[in-house]
């Protein structure tokens, strides 16, 4: 009983946690927003671009894990012809069976009065 009743937070102390850690990110959204321009002491201003160079490869990471994500079907030229061989199989076992429905539904047509 006693693990279990250590197990249960307190609501006072999550609260307080829970403030600290909003605060922290409020505080890291105001300085994400900040101008990167920097005056120097001879009047300069150094100009930054925006994200720095981590925003570049950022985006050209995104690119890559795209490129993961989709799956390679047929790869090698056997697997297409493969693939092919395969699909033109189901469509003359089709056709055949379209047939002989077709033929089904004539010979009851004929037999009906």
């Amino acid at each position: 009983m006693r693990q279990y009743n250590d197990s249960i937070v307190d609501v006072v102390q999550l609260k307080r946690k829970v403030r600290k850690k909003l605060e922290k990110y409020e505080t890291s959204l105001r300085e994400a927003k900040k101008p990167t321009h920097e005056e120097q002491d001879d009047g300069w201003i150094k100009v930054h671009r925006k994200g720095g160079r981590d925003s570049s490869k950022k985006s050209a990471t995104r690119g890559k894990k795209k490129r993961k994500t989709e799956k390679l079907l047929n790869f090698y030229a056997f697997e297409v012809k493969e693939s092919k061989l395969r699909k033109h199989q189901e469509l003359l076992e089709k056709f055949e069976e379209d047939k002989r429905r077709l033929a089904k539904m004539r010979e009851q047509r004929k037999f009906k009065l």
